[in-house]
């Protein structure tokens, strides 16, 4: 009983713990959402998305249990309530977490709300247009509209941010000139719209009216960018000129209205557009007048009664400046008038007429006038525009006289002037009335005077030494003779020839580069320095260096001088007048000064440039100043320096000083030219000479860099110093110096073409592999063109250039024109591809090689041909010439003959004596050259071998051409192969025959490889015995037998083609049937046997062995079976004679033929079937050579036999 009372207080006390416990730890837990727009989870349970119910958890757990609360998209949480109690938001409005635990058994609790997200989107314009709202306040998945426009002349290039429509609603395409909206759809955070604008606008420009036949410009003028067109509204048809400028012109030809729309395009889309019209009149007087007249007559309107009057005689008629030009077509009063723009300064007044304050007349005219009249002493006496301008801006020009009211004393002339001047001088001609102090025109006022405040000293007129007489002489022949001089050379101060250094200091220099030197150098040969350095000025070549009298205009009179200093021996040529010039523009030194210090012993590693002097166009023209390269010909004094030699006034006079171009000393296609020239030589061409011949400088320029040689503008201009060493270095520095020369010497292209073009491309070809081998346009500009050092097209234009000879400027020509090189001989020599054009090449070279290469004799009227032996033609023609005057053919014969044609180079016309014995040419099929040679291909090169001129590309096709077809050869030579194989390469059938023939059988050449070749007999003559190098052994080096210059012991020394024929199936010289059945039988037959063989299933390829007992017993079905055939190979020769090996060695000697080499033969039984190796297997056999006697043996102790076997052969 005790027991069970125990037991039940126990379990009492267990339940009770277990309540005590259970009420200590739980609690219940409510959850609410307030509003949709967010999740409410407790702990893991079921997520809580409904909005306005609770939702209860009872929890029996004293660990915190977790709650978090999260927002949807788009929205944020407002308020949290935990028991009561709100939460501060903070930053906590995407999510919420938090924790709840029994506090004391009283049911806790979590109310959640929510709001709507709103994000703010931002507007913002670019460039004149405008857009609304500045920013808007948008509900999370909403939508915002935004107003953008454009203000006036302007468009909308492009908006973002939002899809932009019209105010309609339709799509827009930019640029767009009108409002638009730009909605911002499903809004889901901050965001911002843009638009940008660009200003637009065209103008056509003013009316106007113009006259017939004559150009009209259009005056277009444009805001912003974009592209642009013109297109004709109205009036009759025209073409506009520059119709891609904002300026076009067209020249009517017809009267009428012409209407012209000017339209700007950005993106391809028309933003602005204006129109304008020209009335086109016969005559712009009769149209003023009938236009404006009617008022403006002498009688008219005030103030300007007589504007018609005046317009109608002036300038600007004649320009074809009309009223409205300046007056516009607006209404009238014209906004251009006397009380907008000042009549006497013609300054605007009111704003009408152009910008307060601006002169008028700049609208049109130069702004230097306005702004050099406004410092001029003119403007400060008083004087206004119309105090020269008298008639005012109706008629402006002024009379010539209008100068003499302030500046012309009582006796007409003009007080304190520098030099006499009479009535008829313009003023103007040398004076600038809107300068300052009404001083020379341009910069003569510098010229004259200088300004040596800057420090660089130029050259001027006025020196310490001159004198106005030198220039200046009154007559009007004077004048246009020194405003001819002004533009030349001689006359600008600033250049180096003038004012690089104060030359009237320095020794020698002073003879050309002053004309007090060069006065006293050609009056008395004196050098010596005149000047001194405290002496500012700097003098140029005035007209009293020259000339003895300005006034008679009489010229000094000069002897040829010995211009270099390193040749005294060299006088210049006699040249007349022309010495004058060629005193000072021959150099002062040649490129044999290299030479020399190279025989001197200088060292060209270490050595500074050696520059040649500035503009030595005497040196070119007579082929002199250029440093001439090792075993080349510089024979190319130019014909040009003849010019002037019948009337003493020398080439530089001549060309120089023509009527066209006077003393400005230019020079230019003249009718001179034309005499020699005819029209072959317009200026356009003279002008893509000249570019050529730049472009070549240019490429030897980069050749030089290149090569590490820098031209520098400043001398010395190389600073490299390490040319190479000896003649390399000489070679080097002397490309250097004909590039300076030519450079610094512009007119060399046409003073000495030939010499130019060589010299140039002597120095280029030097430099690109250090010799000269005609390799420019082959390896020097291809390098230079691929390396990125000149352009390709630069690339081209030299070689095209270099290619084209100068003789044929004058007698070039086609086939179809009558100049010289296209008649005649000259087409066969030069340009056919069977003549020797490639050899004589396309330069004056080819031409020299026939003609007389003389000065002296050029253009007399007459060919002046080379004679005697000094005659190309008796030299290439080993005969009597062909006539000059055929067009036909000569044999092949007449040059490949017994007395050989030798060009003079000394390369002769191959002989083929054997073609018609033993060439091909005893063949009626192929007796003729022209069978297997193309008579047009390309010829004569000079070299041998390289223009087989063959009519097929490939030697062996060509040869298959004929020996392929039946009806051209016999069935002898059909289908001929080409040797089995050659290491590395096919073989050619020309390596051992020669078509042409020779002393040998078959074609077969008389030297191979550099051995001499005998062959005449086909079964003795491929093999020679006694210097192993016969035609089967020449070539072989690899090969088992016939090896080049090793003895043949092992094979046969004759009939080597019973068995290796030429038209063997499997290529020549293939063995008959390249098996086993090739030298001996398969298997060999005894001779004396009675067992018949040679058909099908019996030994169909046996054959009698060529000794005695050689054939033994083979013939025997157990040995080899009956069906055996030669395809089978080693398999059954093996198992007795190779120790069942499948090779051929070292028991297979393949040594023949056999019966002279009875010792070869070896047996050697499969060790598979021997009972024991050390056993004898064959015995009493022997192997004796003749003349020996032989004898077979027998086999034992192998599978076969166990016991010894029966003699081999019955006969041995």
């Amino acid at each position: 009983m005790l027991k069970k009372t125990l037991a039940v207080l126990a379990a009492t006390a267990i339940i009770s713990g277990a309540l005590w416990s259970w009420a200590a730890t739980s609690f219940q837990l409510q959850t609410k959402l307030n509003n949709a727009g967010g999740t409410l989870q407790v702990r893991n349970n079921p997520v809580q998305t409904t909005a306005g119910s609770i939702v209860y958890a009872n929890f029996t757990t004293a660990a915190p249990v977790p709650v978090k609360v999260t927002a949807n998209p788009g929205y944020k949480i407002s308020s949290l309530t935990k028991t009561g109690v709100a939460q501060p938001i903070g930053n906590y409005t995407t999510h919420y977490s938090t924790t709840f635990q029994k506090s004391g058994g009283a049911t806790q609790t979590l109310v959640a709300g929510f709001t709507v997200q709103k994000y703010t989107v931002s507007a913002s314009v670019s460039g004149p247009g405008t857009i609304t709202p500045a920013s808007a306040l948008v509900s999370y998945g909403g939508n915002a509209v935004f107003s953008s426009s454009p203000n006036t002349g302007a468009v909308l290039l492009a908006a973002t941010g939002g899809t932009v429509t019209n105010l309609s609603g339709g799509p827009v395409t930019f640029p767009y000139a009108s409002p638009v909206n730009i909605t911002v759809s499903n809004v889901t955070g901050p965001g911002s719209v843009s638009a940008t604008y660009a200003t637009v606008g065209v103008s056509a420009g003013d009316g106007q009216t113009g006259m017939v036949i004559n150009k009209v410009t259009l005056r277009g003028t444009m805001q912003g960018g974009g592209t642009f067109a013109w297109s004709q509204e109205g009036g009759p048809a025209v073409a506009l000129q520059n119709a891609g400028t904002l300026n076009p012109s067209f020249t009517p030809t017809e009267l009428g209205t012409y209407v012209f729309r000017l339209t700007q395009y950005l993106s391809g889309v028309a933003v602005a557009t204006s129109t304008t019209q020209v009335k086109v009149v016969d005559s712009l007087i009769t149209a003023m007048r009938t236009d404006c007249n009617s008022c403006h007559s002498a009688t008219g309107v005030y103030p300007t009664p007589a504007a018609f009057t005046l317009w109608s005689s002036s300038n600007h008629k004649a320009l074809g400046v009309s009223c409205v030009n300046c007056h516009t077509t607006g209404a009238m009063p014209t906004p251009v008038n006397v009380a907008t723009v000042d009549s006497t300064t013609f300054v605007n007044l009111q704003a009408s007429a152009g910008p307060v304050g601006a002169y008028y007349c700049a609208e049109c005219h130069s702004a230097a006038v306005f702004s050099g009249f406004d410092t001029s002493m003119h403007k400060t006496m008083g004087l206004k525009c119309t105090s020269c301008h008298t008639q005012g801006p109706h008629s402006p020009e002024p009379v010539p006289s209008v100068c003499q009211g302030c500046h012309y004393d009582g006796s007409g002339t003009v007080p304190n002037h520098p030099v006499e001047i009479g009535r008829t001088v313009i003023c103007v001609s040398c004076h600038n009335p809107h300068s300052t102090y009404a001083a020379l025109q341009g910069n003569l006022e510098t010229l004259h005077y200088g300004n040596i405040t800057t420090g660089a000293y130029p050259a001027t007129y006025v020196t310490s030494r001159s004198s106005c007489t030198d220039c200046h002489f009154s007559t009007v022949t004077n004048q246009s003779i020194r405003q001819a001089w002004y533009t030349s050379g001689h006359a600008k101060g600033p250049a180096a020839a003038w004012a690089a250094y104060d030359y009237k200091t320095m020794d020698g220099c002073v003879q050309c580069h002053t004309t007090t030197g060069f006065v006293a150098y050609s009056t008395g040969k004196v050098t010596t320095a005149w000047g001194v350095s405290s002496d500012k000025t700097k003098e140029l070549l005035t007209c009293r260096g020259c000339h003895v009298s300005i006034v008679t205009g009489a010229l000094r009179t000069l002897a040829p001088i010995s211009p270099y200093a390193n040749d005294q021996s060299y006088v210049n040529p006699s040249v007349g007048e022309s010495n004058l010039c060629m005193s000072c523009h021959s150099g002062t030194n040649t490129g044999a000064i290299i030479t020399a210090k190279l025989q001197g012993g200088a060292d060209f590693t270490n050595l500074a440039f050696t520059p040649p002097h500035y503009a030595a166009t005497g040196g070119t023209l007579y082929a002199k100043a250029g440093y001439h390269f090792p075993g080349r010909t510089y024979q190319f004094a130019a014909t040009h320096g003849n010019l002037g030699a019948t009337d003493s006034k020398g080439p530089c006079v001549t060309c120089h000083r023509t009527g066209t171009y006077g003393h400005t000393f230019r020079s230019g296609v003249s009718t001179l030219c034309d005499s020699c020239h005819g029209t072959l030589m317009p200026e356009s061409q003279r002008q893509a000479d000249q570019a050529s011949y730049s472009g070549l400088l240019e490429v030897l320029r980069a050749q030089l860099a290149a090569k590490g040689f820098v031209y520098t503008a400043a001398a010395p201009h190389f600073n490299e110093r390490n040319w190479g060493s000896g003649q390399t270095g000489a070679n080097t520095q002397g490309a250097a110096f004909n590039y300076v020369l030519l450079l610094r010497e512009p007119g060399a292209f046409g003073h000495n073409t030939q010499y130019a073009k060589q010299l140039a491309l002597d120095s280029i070809d030097i430099l690109d592999n250090g010799v000269i081998d005609d390799s420019v346009a082959t390896l020097a500009v291809p390098t230079l063109r691929d390396a990125g050092a000149i352009t390709p097209e630069l690339a081209d234009s030299v070689i095209g250039y270099k290619s084209r000879s100068v003789c044929l400027y004058c007698h070039g020509g086609s086939a179809n024109t009558t100049t010289p090189l296209a008649t005649k001989g000259h087409p066969t020599h030069l340009t056919g591809l069977y003549g020797p054009g490639a050899y004589l090449g396309p330069d004056y070279g080819s031409c020299q090689a026939c003609h007389v290469a003389s000065t002296a004799l050029h253009n007399n009227g007459s060919p002046d041909l080379k004679n005697g032996e000094g005659s190309l033609c008796q030299g290439c023609h080993a005969g009597p010439p062909p006539a000059w005057d055929t067009t036909a053919r000569i044999d092949c014969t007449v040059c490949h003959a017994a007395t050989a044609a030798v060009l003079p180079n000394g390369v002769a016309a191959p002989y083929k004596a054997n073609f018609g014995a033993t060439g091909h040419g005893r063949y009626p099929a192929s007796n003729q050259c022209t069978v297997c040679h193309d008579a047009n291909a390309t010829h004569i090169s000079g070299s041998l071998g390289d223009n087989a001129r063959l009519r097929m590309a490939n030697d062996n096709t060509l040869c298959s051409y004929c020996h392929n077809d039946s009806a051209v050869v016999s069935a002898r030579f059909l289908n001929m192969s080409t040797h089995v194989t050659k290491e590395g390469a096919p073989i050619s059938c020309r390596e051992c025959h020669d078509p042409h023939g020779t002393a040998n059988a078959s074609m077969i050449r008389s030297t191979i490889r550099g051995f001499d070749i005998a062959y005449s007999d086909r079964v003795n003559g491929l093999i020679d015995t006694v210097t192993n190098r016969g035609l089967c052994q020449v070539c072989h080096t690899t090969t088992n037998h016939y090896r080049a210059g090793v003895p043949e012991s092992g094979h046969f020394t004759s009939g080597c083609l019973d068995c290796h024929p030429h038209n063997s199936a499997g290529g020549a010289f293939k063995p008959i049937g390249g098996s086993c059945d090739s030298c001996h039988g398969y298997p060999p037959a005894p001779k004396n046997t009675a067992t018949g063989f040679g058909g099908y299933a019996n030994w169909q390829n046996a054959r009698f062995e060529d000794y005695s007992g050689g054939g033994g017993a083979h013939l025997v079905a157990a040995h080899i079976s009956p069906f055996a055939t030669a395809a089978e190979g080693w398999a059954n020769c093996t198992v007795c004679h190779n120790a069942g090996s499948a090779g051929s060695t070292p028991y297979h000697k393949m040594t023949t033929p056999v019966k002279d080499h009875i010792d070869n033969v070896t047996v050697m039984v499969d060790n598979s079937l021997r009972f024991a190796n050390s056993f004898t297997i064959y015995t009493g056999a022997r192997l004796t050579n003749t003349p020996g006697a032989n004898a077979t043996g027998s086999c034992f102790n192998i599978a076969c036999h166990m016991s010894p076997s029966a003699r081999w052969s019955t006969e041995r």
